[in-house]
């Protein structure tokens, strides 16, 4: 199924193996997402170099991934194919979409994606989507609610699939896009978010944590602010953009630059602080730590948990590269040790300070 030693995932191995009975012409348009590295897409594409075929991520580490796995052994990737990661999902008309869909995945960005897809259909257009949970009742649900009771069902031992044929515009259209807001000390501060954005619809913890430690209470009981006027912050893995807003109003003339390996986030967080009037944020995708813009005074980061610590060396190292010479660098976690034990090599005065449950490990570049 691929040139790579990865099997394709459930849901996409049942699409590939119904590709050929599936009716999509030699020279349609078609439309994939992939829960793996694309090798329903590239399958797609190879079968019929008249085919326009677009797989689309939402994260541009998974994109880069599936770029490179849709290379051959002499490094070309069907011409045919385009790896797409853009913050909005690509615009049609389709001929057909094929989606897989992992079992306990984001709900709502499975929702958006199965809606965007019957939209973007031509007439008489073929949706076929499936899930790795043959017991599945959720996609099944939302099929229903596209084409009514014309759905064609393609079980499997590991999967389901179920087909659709477009049959006229949908009465209604939900947008998945809100807006929400919380309140940073004495101020009321607007966010924007999407589905697969962190921090969608609602103030994370941890953020609150790293808000928090931002200031500090001295012996004699004074208040400390560590956020001072004119001050370059790096919010980087920003989600929607809800810390970096936040810094940005609590002090004059603060210019903040917000970094995702999410397109759709860093379009969330610029949205959010245009609402919020902050003046000259800037944003840009990344997911290697490899920075076009330096000598940031503060950089406020909350990595994920998982990957054994390798994203959270990205963003280490994103900190240590943007920072410039004295500059802070805080993290929040709630696995302080992994930190406590990495940031001394490039960073000095490394403290950490428990907040809502969370623990804020902090640095100055050295």
């Amino acid at each position: 199924m691929s040139d790579g030693p990865e099997p394709a995932r459930a849901s996409e191995a049942l699409l590939f193996a119904l590709l050929p009975e599936s009716k999509i012409g030699p020279q349609a348009r078609v439309w994939c997402v992939s829960p793996g590295r694309g090798q329903l897409a590239v399958e797609a594409a190879r079968a019929s170099p008249e085919r326009q075929v677009v797989v689309t991520y939402v994260d541009s580490f998974l994109a880069s991934i599936a770029r490179e796995a849709a290379r051959d052994r002499d490094g070309n990737a069907p011409a045919n194919l385009t790896v797409d990661c853009e913050a909005d999902l690509p615009k049609g008309p389709f001929d057909a979409a094929l989606v897989p869909l992992r079992a306990g995945a984001d709900s709502e960005l499975a929702w958006e994606t199965l809606q965007h897809a019957y939209v973007e259909l031509k007439e008489g257009g073929t949706l076929i989507a499936s899930v790795d949970e043959p017991r599945d009742h959720w996609v099944a649900g939302r099929m229903d609610a596209l084409f009514g009771s014309r759905v064609g069902r393609k079980p499997a031992e590991d999967a389901i699939a179920y087909v659709g044929i477009k049959r006229g515009p949908l009465k209604k259209v939900k947008t998945f896009d809100c807006e929400f807001a919380f309140r940073d000390r004495e101020r009321l501060v607007q966010a924007v978010s999407r589905p697969a954005v962190f921090s969608h619809r609602r103030l994370d913890l941890g953020a609150r944590a790293l808000l928090e430690s931002l200031s500090y209470v001295e012996e004699n009981g004074l208040e400390h602010d560590l956020l001072e006027p004119g001050m370059r912050v790096l919010d980087y893995g920003c989600g929607a953009g809800t810390v970096g807003i936040a810094v940005a109003l609590r002090a004059k003339d603060v210019k903040v630059h917000f970094v995702d390996s999410m397109p759709r986030a860093v379009q969330c967080a610029l949205r959010g602080a245009e609402k919020n009037g902050v003046v000259g944020a800037t944003g840009a995708v990344c997911h290697d730590g490899t920075l076009d813009v330096g000598e940031f005074d503060l950089a406020l980061m909350n990595p994920p948990y998982y990957s054994h610590f390798r994203i959270a060396e990205i963003f280490v190292r994103a900190a240590r590269g943007g920072l410039r010479r004295g500059g802070r660098a805080h993290f929040v976690t709630k696995q302080p040790e992994w930190f406590l034990e990495r940031l001394p090599r490039d960073f000095d005065k490394v403290t950490t300070r428990l907040l809502r449950t969370y623990d804020v490990v902090s640095g100055v570049r050295r």
